[in-house]
């Protein structure tokens, strides 16, 4: 899916800008911008997430049993 992602939005993206009439160094500063930001998002998310992942275990193997305990 991101191969995919990767491969369509940025030929879309380089269309629509050149339809604004932007020049090639606009163009490349908006697409620097875009490509910093997604790379951020996707890797707070994937920290995010991985948090979660991590959180969920502890309590099912570990505060649950001691929960049923006592």
């Amino acid at each position: 899916m991101t191969l995919i992602i990767g491969a369509a939005v940025p030929p879309l993206l380089v269309q629509w800008i050149k339809q604004r009439s932007a020049s090639q160094l606009e163009t490349l500063l908006i697409l620097l911008g875009i490509s910093i930001g997604a790379a951020g998002l996707y890797c707070y998310w994937e920290t995010v997430g991985n948090v979660l992942v991590t959180a969920g275990a502890f309590y099912a193997f570990v505060i649950q049993r001691f929960e049923s305990q006592g």
